[in-house]
């Protein structure tokens, strides 16, 4: 999710000025979750401290994602 709550796309992220000017970024998911909605419970939750595009993309590589 974005700062305003709305899902964000990867390539729109990665290409707006705001990511590319701006490191550190602390990035994250969820590894495995189970049920939906209110009983949506995530059980391993990934972050990452990225500082640079460089290190993202091998972020993004490792996590197989």
């Amino acid at each position: 999710m974005n700062q305003a709550g709305k899902a964000a796309i990867l390539g729109e992220f990665l290409d707006s000025l705001e990511v590319d000017n701006n490191y550190p970024h602390t990035v994250g998911y969820y590894k495995e979750s189970k049920g939906e909605g209110a009983s949506f419970q995530p059980e391993y939750l990934e972050l990452r401290k990225i500082r640079s595009i460089e290190e993202f993309w091998l972020f993004l590589n490792a996590s197989d994602i």
